[in-house]
């Protein structure tokens, strides 16, 4: 595999960093700087890039309905999952970062995060519809698109550890919600990487309302 860094930003700092480092083009991660000097941001970008730069072992795959779920799981699943775990996002973070996260999404929101964290049990609900497809095509494969871990398995145990160490009650719930092909395949997507995502800490901290078993 390619060997990387990884940086750690308070959330006050990841705009102006990627800011500068982006020359004003984007101010979010993902965003990576290769050792050739070239800055990619957006995951979708990433693994276009490094699918032309390596082209020997592709990450996208080639089955029409798997790209589409993975092109809109971040429209769909991601947007719904961040009401449910927004307020474990808050108090996970040091005074500075809770009072720009807060006074930054209630503008965009036009509402509290309390009241953007609420019904959460009809969120849930729409969270484990959207992910149906998910029990479907793990039926009778290892991975998403086969016997290899591709770009829409990243995407998704991507979101699924988020979940993961932000709350890890409403992550088992959700893995007891689906079909059993589900957990499995998400146990061996932890392993993957010398145990990568297996590795990551999880926050201990409140657990809402949205999201009690």
């Amino acid at each position: 595999g390619i060997k990387f860094d990884r940086v750690k930003l308070d959330l006050v700092d990841v705009g102006p960093t990627i800011k500068k480092l982006s020359n004003g083009k984007w101010d979010k991660v993902p965003t990576i700087e290769f050792s050739n000097g070239d800055i990619v941001y957006d995951s979708q970008n990433i693994a276009n890039y490094l699918d032309i730069q390596y082209p020997s072992k592709p990450l996208k795959g080639n089955i029409p309905e798997i790209t589409e779920f993975a092109n809109n799981f971040q429209h769909t699943f991601g947007a719904l999952a961040f009401k449910l775990v927004i307020l474990n996002t808050l108090y996970s973070l040091d005074i500075k970062s809770q009072n720009q996260m807060r006074k930054s999404r209630e503008l965009e929101f036009g509402q509290t995060l309390e009241q953007f964290n609420s019904n959460g049990e009809a969120t849930y609900n729409q969270i484990i519809s959207n992910l149906q497809p998910l029990n479907e095509f793990l039926k009778y494969n290892e991975f998403i698109e086969g016997e290899e871990p591709k770009y829409c398995d990243i995407i998704v145990a991507s979101n699924f550890q988020w979940i993961k160490i932000l709350n890890y009650g409403l992550h088992k719930r959700l893995l007891r919600d689906l079909d059993p092909v589900v957990g499995a395949w998400f146990s061996k997507m932890e392993r993957l990487f010398d145990g990568f995502l297996k590795g990551l800490p999880i926050v201990e901290g409140r657990e809402f309302i949205s999201s009690k078993l």
